[in-house]
């Protein structure tokens, strides 16, 4: 069978993670959602990235970023909607609780 899911990891050299992406696939190999999470040791601020794809034509159709620091409660998220041809038709930011999400 083809593979559904991706996942590769970049260790710091104090054994934190670095980055982690995820990929997520259709049983006909499609890209349907892609997730990365970095982390800036010097800022200890983390950043969240995921990717929706539709499975056909391939174009982002939502894309939504966290980004937070390790103590903080609460996080920026902004959320991109794309329509069938690529273009973004919708924008929102938001800053919410951590315990929300």
């Amino acid at each position: 069978g083809k593979m559904n899911h991706r996942e590769q990891i970049q260790w710091l050299s104090d054994g934190q993670r670095g980055v982690t992406e995820n990929f997520h696939f259709s049983e006909d190999g499609a890209l349907l959602k892609y997730f990365k999470r970095l982390y800036h040791p010097s800022t200890d601020r983390y950043l969240e990235e995921t990717h929706i794809y539709d499975a056909i034509t391939q174009f982002m159709l939502r894309k939504e970023t966290k980004t937070s620091g390790r103590l903080e409660v609460q996080m920026s998220v902004e959320v991109i909607t794309y329509d069938k041809a690529g273009n973004a038709i919708k924008k929102q930011s938001n800053i919410l609780d951590k315990a929300a999400l």
